[in-house]
């Protein structure tokens, strides 16, 4: 016996209805009903699952699901469709109208429960295509696995991309970050140096400031300077004989022994010094 199939069970499935029927005109009362007659696996579309944990479903969605029909879909329906989907929206409509099927309203539309709709399609011997949530009998649609995992295998990939793009950012960031902790080692370097300079340099300005002030202490200056100048080559020239203003100071030896005598300790050279610059303050006797 041949049988010709024309729903397009890859999609929607096999309508157990439909089977019996054919059955049934053929002579055979096998209702799919019994345990050890229902089918052991069976190909479900991935939006069949994807719809198990949907608690709620409008009129129009609960129709489409009825005939085995994704609700979500947007692919074009032909004629045989629209006659199926009336079919099954007038059944559910009879049994909101009888009591059979309870309906709430929401935005203006009747509404089911997903068990209530399960538990009703069961009672009227229609198949509810969406498998329960502990239905381990069904199988995800074979075209339908390699093009989820071609998903999760290209956000794989892009995670995998990502991070390697953010370790080459780490890489980045820490040879970076050691050059500039670098530069500040040697910058902190050069700053202590720096500071150890100054100190040595402020010392030492500090000691030159020192002998400095004691040097300006004991020089004379200006007015003072030349007025102490003539008093010495004045006293060198009548107490002591002495000719200030000639080439060759004779006397000078003796004058420094005789300050000697009297405490004052002062280099022939020195004395020497100051009496020639007496001489170009005091003018030479006539």
């Amino acid at each position: 016996m041949s049988m010709t199939f024309h729903s397009n069970y890859a999609i929607y499935g096999f309508d157990k209805i439909e089977i019996e029927n054919f059955l049934e005109s053929h002579g055979i009362n096998a209702p799919l009903n019994p345990p050890d007659l229902v089918l052991k696996s069976k190909i479900v579309p991935s939006w069949m699952l994807d719809l198990r944990a949907k608690e709620i479903f409008t009129v129009w969605h609960a129709a489409s699901i009825l005939i085995g029909v994704n609700p979500y879909s947007q692919e074009f329906q032909d004629l045989e469709y629209d006659q199926r989907f009336n079919l099954a929206k007038d059944l559910l409509e009879e049994a909101i109208a009888v009591g059979k099927l309870t309906a709430f309203k929401k935005d203006g539309q009747d509404n089911f429960y997903h068990n209530d709709l399960r538990t009703w399609a069961n009672s009227i011997n229609r198949e509810w295509c969406i498998p329960p949530m502990t239905d381990s009998r069904s199988q995800v649609q074979t075209s339908a696995i390699p093009q989820n995992n071609n998903v999760v295998l290209e956000r794989l990939e892009q995670v995998e991309r990502d991070n390697a793009g953010l370790q080459a950012d780490k890489v980045n960031l820490t040879a970076k970050l050691e050059k500039a902790q670098e530069t500040i080692n040697q910058q902190k370097l050069q700053l202590t140096d720096a500071t150890d300079r100054l100190s040595i340099s402020i010392r030492e300005h500090a000691t030159f400031q020192t002998e400095f002030d004691s040097l300006k202490a004991d020089a004379l200056e200006g007015k003072t300077k030349s007025t102490l100048l003539k008093i010495v080559g004045g006293i060198a020239m009548s107490g002591c004989g002495m000719d200030i203003h000639a080439n060759r100071l004779d006397g000078i030896s003796q004058t420094v022994d005789d300050l000697a005598l009297m405490g004052v300790t002062i280099k022939e050279d020195t004395l020497r010094k100051h009496l020639k610059a007496a001489a170009e303050l005091i003018p030479k006797p006539k």
